[in-house]
């Protein structure tokens, strides 16, 4: 990820890139590896048996919220809003005497909601919590080690649980993704399955906004597919990209960030995943004031220390100009660094100093690439800087971090 991405952005990041081991149970009953998403629930989760643990020794009745035989799975559409119902009171908790309350053992669980069903064990004396999991009629699917995840669930679906037979303290939490959303949610991550066709997720732009999206397959074993954003112009939709976004990495190794500068107009999110394929998606949509200048002589200062972002759409072809100087060669190091994050075209950066025509350095940079930055060190002495940035291609959109660093 490149370093210029929002408090939010980052957060989201280290959310995929935390790892619980799972199983998905498939249609013919196979169990399959699962590796992405979740140690940050589980934590939560072990947070709040802490809380029990220390509690339930003084208590002389046992809380409603233990030893449940039967519980029930409701829908959440977000990631964000799973955490505040964990946090809330949304674990499901079993100790030393459930097998008074759970026949044979066995927890009942019916699917209220239909969506992806995500089911999570924690152990307070225990770093794996290890549960076997049995369909309607009892028949045994396999084992999950913390979490499951089972993709296309109906509503009235039934899975039993079966505990270990020694427990102290264990939660249990079961949850389902709202799927198949038809609207692009901002500031939201969500969990969606493919189809193996094309889907489609609307949204509105009211003022000039620079648009980020985080992509993170959440089995280890599939593929990602292919991505792109359209615009809505003169009664039909026309894409922004040159083409779609395709890639193969899984999200043990890549997480993909698609990054986008757009005008007002209303726009579609166009994804087509393979056919159970499983993939967090995080969207930040931010309006952006211009705040460039398009010529050399009305180039935007930029104090020693300090940064200036802004983005191309692609309704925008004039480059914009900056200004930095350098006011003694005895100061501490400095150099200048422009990020570009743009998921359609080419950046061109160029540094001149006042007085001298021709570019002291010049990089045309892919921005979507990972290691796609423009460094410059001016060595050429005490003086007037410029930067110039300008895009390559009409459709090149996306945004900049320029950045004058000061050691």
């Amino acid at each position: 990820m490149k370093k210029k991405k929002t408090a939010l952005l980052l957060t989201l990041v280290l959310g995929f890139s935390l790892c619980f081991q799972s199983s998905v149970f498939a249609k013919n009953n196979k169990v399959k590896e699962l590796k992405p998403v979740q140690e940050q629930i589980q934590q939560t989760m072990k947070n709040e048996l802490k809380k029990k643990t220390k509690t339930k020794k003084t208590k002389a009745t046992e809380p409603d919220a233990f030893n449940k035989g039967e519980i029930g799975a409701y829908q959440f559409p977000y990631v964000e809003s799973i955490m505040e119902y964990l946090l809330c009171g949304g674990n499901n908790y079993y100790n030393s005497n459930y097998l008074k309350k759970v026949p044979q053992g066995l927890v009942k669980m019916t699917v209220q909601d239909s969506g992806t069903l995500m089911v999570s064990a924690a152990s307070s004396d225990k770093e794996t919590t290890v549960l076997t999991v049995y369909d309607k009629n009892k028949k045994r699917l396999g084992i999950m080690e913390d979490s499951m995840l089972q993709i296309n669930v109906k509503k009235g679906d039934v899975y039993y649980f079966e505990l270990p037979k020694k427990v102290e303290l264990l939660a249990l939490s079961v949850i389902v993704f709202k799927d198949h959303s038809t609207t692009l949610s901002n500031e939201c991550t969500e969990i969606q399955t493919g189809t193996g066709t094309t889907e489609y997720r609307s949204f509105k732009v009211s003022k000039r906004s620079e648009l980020n999206i985080l992509l993170a397959p959440v089995t280890t074993e599939q593929i990602l597919g292919s991505f792109s954003v359209q615009k809505y112009v003169k009664g039909s939709w026309k894409n922004i990209d040159r083409k779609a976004i395709k890639t193969k990495k899984t999200a043990s190794e890549y997480i993909t960030m698609l990054s986008y500068g757009l005008d007002a107009g209303n726009y579609r999110f166009v994804s087509k995943m393979p056919k159970d394929g499983v993939y967090m998606m995080a969207v930040e949509k931010t309006s952006r004031k211009k705040h460039y200048a398009t010529t050399r002589k009305k180039a935007q200062y930029v104090e020693n220390g300090d940064e200036k972002a802004d983005i191309f759409t692609a309704s925008e072809q004039k480059a914009r100009w900056y200004k930095i100087k350098r006011t003694t060669i005895r100061k501490k190091k400095q150099y200048i660094e422009v990020d570009p994050d743009t998921s359609v075209g080419k950046i061109k950066v160029s540094v001149y100093k006042k007085g001298i025509k021709k570019p002291l350095k010049t990089k045309v940079i892919n921005g979507a690439s990972e290691y796609g930055t423009f460094k410059f060190s001016p060595k050429q002495g005490v003086g007037t800087y410029y930067v110039k940035i300008q895009k390559i291609g009409k459709k090149t959109n996306g945004s900049y971090l320029l950045d004058n660093r000061c050691k």
